[in-house]
């Protein structure tokens, strides 16, 4: 995996897609993982002439202590994010991190993994511009993405004004989950082709997108593929095995 920062001073919106681009590019790669910008007391990074130089606004956060315990933190802790510079603004900075949220989600954790792969390796069409059009999707469409989406949005929201990063769900526990981790689990608790149906009215809203057609049974044999190597919640514990019209296998690794 690789671990990347966002809204480092001299960062843009364009230079931060580019560089989530070339990490994407690496097929050796198995996660990206990005966290905010923290400004530590003594670092150069917080220095007067710095933060004058680059215009470096921040805010108090509380600092997000994963899978905690919901009512058993202890005494809160606080850091210091950034949340703009001269090179770019705090929509920008939300910008990237719904970015951070669907490179994650959809990618290192797989759920549209394969997909964006087939489509960057049949159809030409690159990484970033595949996800850019899941957050498009997610925005303009009223589906099950869509309403993940519109929890990120809150959750944003909250981060970028001070309220902290934990998000929590009384279906997964009661721990502070990343966000991303736990849509993730959200969407693994969804039946198999509620999934499917959900993933392939994606993969359509993306073929008229490009102006493209997929053959029906390619497609649908790839988002079969696809849900397989998920370990959705109704398999646990089960050995899967599954019969495919195509050797997707074959196709991705060789």
């Amino acid at each position: 995996y690789t671990e990347l920062i966002m809204g480092l001073p001299g960062e843009t919106l364009e230079t931060f897609k580019k560089g989530l681009e070339v990490a994407l590019s690496d097929n050796d790669l198995g996660a990206i993982l990005l966290y905010n910008c923290g400004l530590l007391p003594n670092a150069p990074m917080n220095y007067p002439e710095y933060r004058e130089k680059y215009k470096l606004k921040s805010i108090r956060s509380p600092v997000f202590l994963q899978h905690s315990p919901k009512d058993d933190r202890g005494i809160q802790e606080y850091e210091n994010i950034l949340i703009e510079t001269s090179s770019y603004s705090l929509n920008d900075l939300k910008q990237m991190y719904r970015f951070s949220w669907v490179i994650q989600t959809f990618h290192s954790f797989g759920i549209l993994e394969y997909l964006a792969k087939y489509y960057s390796k049949t159809h030409g069409v690159s990484l970033m511009i595949f996800y850019e059009s899941v957050l498009e999707y997610c925005r303009t469409n009223n589906t099950l993405f869509s309403k993940e989406y519109d929890l990120l949005e809150k959750h944003i929201d909250d981060g970028y004004s001070g309220k902290g990063w934990a998000h929590y769900d009384s279906n997964l526990g009661d721990l502070s989950w990343p966000f991303e981790e736990a849509s993730v689990a959200r969407f693994l608790r969804l039946e198999n082709d509620v999934l499917f149906n959900e993933i392939k009215q994606f993969a359509q809203f993306l073929e008229n997108k490009i102006n493209c057609c997929s053959k029906p049974g390619i497609l649908n044999d790839l988002i079969k593929f696809q849900i397989f190597l998920l370990t959705l919640r109704q398999y646990l514990g089960k050995v899967k095995s599954e019969e495919f019209l195509f050797d997707w296998k074959s196709y991705f690794v060789d």
